[in-house]
């Protein structure tokens, strides 16, 4: 079990090293995120469903969580993507999957475009979106299924599905992480916009 996390620390920062992806500046906590603190975080954000909206609570824990992921290292925050995959690689329950915790944990953490000339996610064709990610004047919001309102995140749409391949979490922070800065996300336990 030792050398399979030494081997998945190693992929993690070769990775990193590969495809440039140390450009992002994480906060001076940094150092203190364990990857067990991250993955029990994200363990407890609600899922994105398709039979019940985002409670007040439901966006606090996964805020919380977004401010732990930008202040963990890329190596850690990689680490517990990469676990995170393997636990729970598209269980689908009744009515979410647990993929989409990290899916919508992306888009709090990254200061994404809601205005874009187009979609560089790499989950573009994975969820099911009824074109809700594109915009009335054609452009394409990344930060979907999310919109921000005064600094606050809201959900755009109910989960309502997969349709294409599996949902490549790393791809998404990968390509997130070298194009786009962290989101200054609202102070731990504000009611305040950022």
């Amino acid at each position: 079990m030792h050398n399979a996390a030494l081997l998945l620390t190693f992929v993690a920062l070769f990775g990193i090293l590969v495809t440039g992806c140390d450009k992002q500046e994480v906060g001076p906590d940094s150092t203190s995120i364990s990857a067990e603190s991250l993955f029990n975080a994200i363990s407890r954000v609600e899922p994105w469903r398709s039979t019940k909206d985002y409670t007040s609570n439901d966006w606090k824990n996964a805020i919380e969580a977004a401010r732990m992921f930008q202040n963990a290292t890329p190596s850690t925050v990689e680490l517990v993507l990469q676990r995170f995959a393997e636990t729970e690689p598209g269980a689908i329950k009744d009515d979410f999957i647990e993929m989409s915790k990290l899916l919508l944990i992306l888009r709090i953490a990254f200061d994404l475009p809601e205005s874009a000339t187009n979609n560089p996610s790499a989950s573009a064709m994975t969820w099911e979106s009824g074109r809700s990610e594109i915009n009335a004047d054609g452009s394409f919001n990344v930060a979907w299924p999310i919109r921000w309102n005064n600094g606050r995140p809201i959900l755009i749409k109910r989960y309502s599905g997969l349709s294409g391949p599996a949902y490549t979490v790393l791809g998404d922070y990968h390509i997130f992480r070298s194009r786009y800065p962290f989101r200054k996300l609202p102070e731990k336990g504000s009611t305040k916009s950022p």
